[in-house]
């Protein structure tokens, strides 16, 4: 190939490229759109902000979240591959959250890099099958946390559940929760501890990527004058010799 003609073939690729990091990002929304539906995002058009590649908008919906704006960078490398790659960054109604997803034509496929806080009533819609009503805030410090079918399937990293409390049916205050995972052939492993709070727990769970859980846990009142905590953990399971409360349970997500 002649070298005026590789040059014209880089020119016209170096044009192509700055046409579309340029372009609103208002103009290719119905690009975007089929990788939207399927991560279950809805995005008001006219509050698009910036191009394709870096820009802002307030989303009707995020996965069920409150969101009250959204900011995305998205890899070019990716682009070529054929794959989705966004940086994120969520301002929630309460807290925030950042990380990076990777999508595809069936929808979010992992999260790398995840971190935020947020109030645990966030995860309402999640928790409205438990007979408890859970207060304090969550922190996330997640490495990644792979999806299928939309259904998280796998995670690494580390959970804290801090002020941890039970608002209804019964007033009870727990402390600082903290959740460790690791990903293990192809389950999730976790591990449950504590920090030195009223609540004395340890423990281990594990989830399979098809949803079928097994959860082992001891739970104790570290102080026995919380006559609350005292009292729902002995109506929950007997304790043993050392004042431990065990609670094993399975089945399916």
């Amino acid at each position: 190939m002649k070298p005026v003609i590789r040059y014209l073939i880089l020119g016209v690729g170096i044009y192509l490229f700055a046409l579309v990091a340029t372009l609103p990002v208002g103009r290719v929304y119905d690009r975007l759109l089929p990788y939207l539906q399927a991560a279950n995002v809805q995005l008001e058009k006219g509050s698009l902000e910036g191009n394709f590649w870096s820009g802002s908008a307030r989303p009707q919906n995020l996965a069920g979240l409150p969101v009250e704006k959204v900011q995305w960078d998205i890899s070019a490398f990716a682009m070529l591959i054929g794959r989705l790659s966004v940086d994120f960054q969520l301002k929630l109604d309460q807290g925030s959250l950042q990380g990076a997803a990777r999508l595809g034509s069936e929808g979010l496929e992992v999260l790398n890099d995840l971190e935020g806080t947020f109030p645990v009533t966030l995860l309402s819609g999640m928790l409205s099958s438990l007979p408890i009503i859970p207060a304090g805030t969550i922190s996330l410090e997640l490495d990644s946390v792979s999806f299928r079918g939309g259904k998280p399937v796998a995670a690494e990293g580390e959970i804290t559940w801090s002020e941890a409390a039970i608002s209804n049916p019964m007033a009870l205050s727990l402390g600082e929760l903290k959740i460790d995972l690791r990903e293990e052939e192809g389950k999730t492993l976790g591990t449950l501890s504590d920090t030195g709070g009223p609540l004395e727990a340890s423990g281990d769970f594990s989830i399979s990527p098809e949803g079928a859980y097994i959860i082992d846990l001891k739970l104790a009142a570290r102080d026995k004058t919380q006559q609350n905590l005292v009292q729902a953990l002995a109506m929950m399971g007997k304790a043993d010799a050392d004042g431990r409360s065990r609670f094993k349970y399975s089945g399916q997500l």
